[in-house]
């Protein structure tokens, strides 16, 4: 996105309508973008810098109560 067509602001209420705002915010703060395929977003760098110091600040945490980690299928074959 060039300079001259970026948009400055965030433009969505938070009250009103917080998961617009939400998204608004990580699209603006470069955190991730939207896919070119309808559905998906891609978590951009700065994103996933921030997703990893927070999994790793709480996984000692979670570990001391007993809870184990699990991941779950993103895509889920229709049959």
């Amino acid at each position: 996105m060039s300079d001259e067509t970026q948009e400055l602001g965030i433009t969505e209420s938070k009250q009103h309508s917080p998961g617009e705002w939400y998204a608004e915010v990580v699209r603006k703060a470069g955190l991730a973008d939207y896919a070119p395929m309808g559905g998906f977003i891609v978590t951009r760098p700065r994103g996933y810098a921030l997703w990893e110091g927070l999994q790793d600040h709480l996984d000692g945490w979670f570990k001391e109560t007993g809870v184990q980690n699990a991941y779950f299928p993103v895509l889920i074959p229709e049959s």
